[in-house]
Order: structure tokens, then C-alpha cells, then sequence
């Protein structure tokens, strides 16, 4: 048995032991959402070989560069402690990789990303925009429109349809009727 000198010793270490084992797990973990290699890169066309499938954003993302890579776009704004958020979160993962290579797929977390939504009508969390492949919003079927209830922006000098929204939690089967609508297979 320990004696109580040794317990006084014992009992911090192992604490210490313990938190600095839960810190390198965190740190080996990987980032948000599915990390593609070079491989899997490279099986793309050269015209997307230098594209940016990982799901979540590192710098705000820019539509109108993405546009040019001619595919469609799901981009998601949220928060990592946000609970709709975190409802979301493993189908934009499954989507992500399902999708790669025929999808953009994008998180931006709005806490490292703070700026990332100022010019965009995001007024609740998590807010999806949906752009087509030609870089024009989507607009989706009246059915489609039924049963998902998206949100549209027009701009008001010109009248022209300038974002195509859903605010709240999307399901798996919902983005995957919104790619299929979009053309993806």
C-alpha cells in the first residue's frame, strides 16, 4: 500500500501525467472535417489539381475564384460551440468527402474567421449559401424550395438574384438533393 507521503507525490504526477496526455491527443486530432492527400489530388483533373477541397475555410472564402474552377459550392458559416453547428457538422464532413473533387464544400468558423461574413446576409448560425457551378446562385425547384425553405437576395439596383441562403441545420440527405439539383452525380 501507498503510504501517504507517497500518495501527496503520486496523486499530482498522475494528474500532470493525465492533462498533458489530453493536450498531445488534441494536438494530434485533425483539423475539422476530412483531410485530403496529395494522391487524392492528384487523381483530379489538372484543372483542379491546385484546388482547395478541404472542408473547413483557412481565410474567408472567396466565391467569385472558386467560380472559376467551374463547380458547384455549398459554404457553411458557423461555429465550433454553436449546437446547431455541431449537429451539422458530421454531414458536411461525409458531403465533403463524398463529394470531392465534384463539390466545393466549405465550413467557415465565424470565432477564427471573424470577418468572414461582414458583407454576406448572414443573420443566424449556421447559414449556407449554394452557388451553381457558372458562379450564379442557385435557385432551387419549387419543391426543393418547399421542403428546405431558402432564403433569396436580390440586388436591389439591378433585381438580380445575388445569394440563394438556408439559415438552421441541414441534413445529409437534404445537401445531397440540393447537389443533385445543382447537376452533381
Amino acid at each position: 500500500m501507498f503510504k501517504k507521503q507517497q500518495l501527496q507525490i503520486f496523486v499530482p504526477l498522475l494528474i500532470i501525467v493525465m492533462v498533458a496526455g489530453v493536450w498531445a491527443l488534441k494536438q494530434l486530432q485533425p483539423d475539422f472535417g476530412v483531410s485530403f492527400s496529395k494522391l487524392d489530388q492528384m487523381s483530379l483533373p489538372a484543372n483542379l489539381q491546385d484546388a482547395d477541397f478541404s472542408l473547413k475555410a483557412k481565410e474567408p472564402v472567396d466565391m467569385e475564384a472558386l467560380s472559376q474552377y467551374k463547380l458547384p459550392m455549398i459554404i457553411d458559416y458557423g461555429f465550433d460551440s454553436c449546437s446547431p453547428c455541431q449537429r451539422m457538422a458530421p454531414a458536411l464532413e461525409t458531403i465533403n468527402a463524398d463529394y470531392f473533387g465534384k463539390a466545393f464544400i466549405k465550413y467557415v468558423d465565424v470565432t477564427d474567421l471573424p470577418t468572414a461574413d461582414d458583407d454576406l446576409p448572414v443573420l443566424v448560425f449556421p447559414t449556407q449559401f449554394f452557388v451553381n457551378a457558372d458562379g450564379t446562385p442557385f435557385k432551387p425547384s419549387a419543391d426543393l424550395d418547399e421542403e428546405i425553405h431558402f432564403s433569396f437576395y436580390y440586388d436591389p439596383d439591378s433585381g438580380k438574384l445575388s445569394y440563394t441562403t438556408h439559415q438552421g441545420v441541414l441534413t445529409e440527405d437534404e445537401m445531397r438533393q440540393i447537389l443533385k439539383e445543382m447537376g452533381v452525380r
